[in-house]
Formats: structure tokens, sequence, C-alpha cells
């Protein structure tokens, strides 16, 4: 019964993460004859950075599940996973691991040798931040940030790349945003930029395309303001 509220659940979700674990639940949810759910699911409420309730479920990180229930929570406080309360009492661990993109050290190595700083900013734990940036040889890796957190922490001039529901404001507030193929729709909705296959090296490409364009509209200015002054002088 948990395991299926939990997937009927998260299937409502745009998170990644949440789409993942509908995905690892769809064999206990029950269909009917025209092959869709026979049981209504309760409306689901997601709060941003945090978790979802639905029902007599809630599920989310270790720390918002603490301000969802009275009951001391058996779960590691400081390793990425998914805690589900059950009629307000802890019910299930969902252990998480991310697998670091192949292409992630070489983008970073290649936006270093650009003379770009990088930094990582995730809502998982500090210590799970910490450990993917220094595989990555980021020194600037920040974890536990919420959603206001990420907008808030960029510099004026950035470039913020993601594609998750908590990644939006920080998209919409960063000079450029680049959201990805994939992506949760709202972090779609918010990139200015989006890029149509999910590979960080189309970030290399857009930079260098970015120049171009911007070296070939600083010769036109040139090259008109020299005809313009040429023309004015004949003209005399």
């Amino acid at each position: 019964e948990i395991l299926r509220a939990l997937g009927s659940a998260e299937s409502q979700v745009q998170h990644p993460i949440a789409r993942a674990i509908a995905s690892e639940l769809e064999a206990y949810q029950p269909v009917g004859g025209d092959g869709n759910s026979s049981v209504s699911a309760p409306p689901v409420e997601v709060v941003l950075g945090s978790g979802v309730r639905a029902g007599d479920l809630a599920a989310g990180s270790h720390e918002w599940l603490t301000t969802q229930t009275e009951a001391p929570l058996p779960w590691p406080s400081g390793q990425p996973g998914i805690g589900v309360l059950w009629r307000g009492r802890p019910a299930l661990w969902i252990r998480l691991s991310d697998r670091i993109r192949t292409e992630a050290a070489e983008v970073v190595n290649r936006l270093r040798e650009r003379g770009l700083g990088v930094s990582l900013f995730s809502g998982d734990a500090t210590e799970v931040a910490q450990e993917v940036g220094r595989s990555l040889g980021i020194g600037d890796a920040r974890g536990g940030m919420k959603v206001q957190d990420k907008a808030a922490s960029l510099p004026k001039s950035a470039i913020m790349v993601g594609d998750g529901v908590n990644d939006a404001p920080a998209l919409a507030a960063a000079q450029v945003g680049i959201g990805f193929s994939g992506g949760a729709t709202a972090a779609l909705k918010a990139a200015p930029v989006y890029l149509a296959t999910p590979d960080l090296r189309k970030i290399l490409d857009l930079l260098a395309l970015s120049r171009t364009v911007r070296h070939v509209v600083r010769r036109n200015v040139v090259i008109a303001v020299v005809y313009n002054l040429a023309g004015s002088i004949l003209a005399v």
C-alpha cells in the first residue's frame, strides 16, 4: 500500500528523481481493463526543494520530514536519499546515488581553460555536493541549497545550467539560463536557452557560437561606422 501510494504521488511530479522512483514502482500500480489506474489518487502537494504530500503519505528530505512528524527519524541525515512517512510514522528510506555524466569533467576543464569559473549548487547534502565537486575539480561546491538560495548566490554575470524544478528560479535570474531536453517542465520554461540534446558539451558549442556572433556584430558595426564616415566626408 505504501509503495503504491508513493509511486502514484511521484508519478505526478516533474522532478527527475520523482520520475525515476515512479518508474521503479510502476509494478505496484493497479490497473483496470483500459490500462489506466483503477484507484483514484489523492491530490499531490509539492513543496519545492523539500518533498511531496499526498493523503497519508509524505516523502522528501530528512530535514523537511522532521517538520512533518514528531516521531524520531531512523534514517541518516547526511546521506542522499528520500524518506517516507506513512500516517505520520517513518516507513521507508530510499537511498539515492548520482552518476556523474561522462562528459562533465571534460566540460569543466575546458571552461576553466577559457578563464571561466565553475560552481556547483545542489540541494543534496553538503558532503555529497563536495564529493562530486572534488571528483570534477570544482572547488566551489555547495550543498543543502534551497530553491531561493541558488538564485541569490548567482554572481551578477553568470550562466546557469539546470534541469530540475528547483533550478527554475535560478535559471530565470541568471544572465543566461540553459535548460536541457528531458529536464523538468518548470526548468525548461524558465530557461531562455533550451538545448535539445542532453549533452553538456553543447554548452561549449553555444559559447563558441556566441563569441562568433559577437565578433561578427562588432565587425559589422565598425564597417558601418567607417562607411558612414567616409560617405559624410565625400559628401562635403
